[in-house]
């Protein structure tokens, strides 16, 4: 069973979270503040303003 969860923030530390409820098998939705850094996480699958060379899963 899969769980559904939300991040609020795209920070280091909600980014980080995400990635690890992520790799755990949930699917994640990582709310950011800002749309470029959301556009940009959406894009490129790495949130390089926080957390620059790592990657995130894809949805």
């Amino acid at each position: 069973m899969t769980t559904h969860s939300a991040v609020l923030g795209a920070g280091s530390w909600g980014t980080t979270f995400a990635k690890i409820l992520a790799e755990a098998g949930n699917h994640v939705t990582l709310w950011a503040r800002r749309p470029e850094v959301a556009d940009a996480i959406n894009a490129s699958h790495r949130n390089e303003e926080y957390l620059p060379g790592i990657g995130l899963r894809p949805p």
